[in-house]
C-alpha cells in the first residue's frame, strides 16, 4: 500500500495547472499626507477625455487621462492636467469616467502616472483624504472674458 500514495502524488503533480491570472499587486499606500509627500502632483479635477495614448510604445501601452483641476495641494500647475494610467485593473491601471470628479494622487514630474495602488479615489469617496490635506495651495479661479 505504500505504493499509492507516491501513485497519488506523482498523479496529482503532474496534473495541468490553470494558468495564473494575471493581478495588480501593490503595497496598500500611506496616510494622505505621507502620500503627497511622495506624490509629483495631487490635486482634485474632472475628467474631461480618456483615450489611448498617442505615440506611445504597443509593449507598454498607457491611456492618457485629462483632468481640469479645481484644487492643487502639489504640482498640476496648468489648466488641464495630463496623466497616463495603464489600461486595466490587472496591470495596476485606474479606471477613470469622464466628467467625474476625482482626487488624484500621481507620480512623476512631467509624465505623471497614476496607479490602481495610490490614494487615487472618486472625489465624493475622498472625504477622509480631503480633511487630512487640508487647504489646497490653489484653486482655479475662473477666467473672466472682458465683453467690449
Amino acid at each position: 500500500m505504500p505504493a499509492l500514495p507516491l501513485l497519488l502524488s506523482a498523479a496529482l503533480s503532474a496534473a495541468p495547472c490553470a494558468p495564473a491570472e494575471v493581478r495588480c499587486s501593490c503595497v496598500p499606500p500611506g496616510p494622505p499626507r505621507e502620500a503627497l509627500a511622495q506624490a509629483g502632483a495631487v490635486f482634485a479635477g474632472r475628467v474631461v477625455s480618456v483615450g489611448e495614448r498617442r505615440g506611445g510604445n504597443p509593449e507598454q501601452p498607457y491611456l492618457e487621462v485629462r483632468f481640469v483641476p479645481g484644487r492643487r495641494w502639489k504640482g498640476a500647475a496648468a489648466d488641464t492636467v495630463t496623466v497616463l494610467t495603464p489600461p486595466n485593473s490587472a496591470v495596476c491601471g485606474y479606471a477613470f469616467e469622464t466628467g467625474r470628479d476625482y482626487l488624484v494622487y500621481a507620480e512623476g514630474g512631467d509624465a505623471l502616472r497614476v496607479f490602481l495602488c495610490s490614494r487615487t479615489a472618486a472625489l465624493a469617496d475622498a472625504g477622509q483624504d480631503l480633511a487630512a490635506l487640508g487647504a489646497p495651495a490653489a484653486t482655479r479661479i475662473p477666467v473672466r472674458k472682458e465683453i467690449p
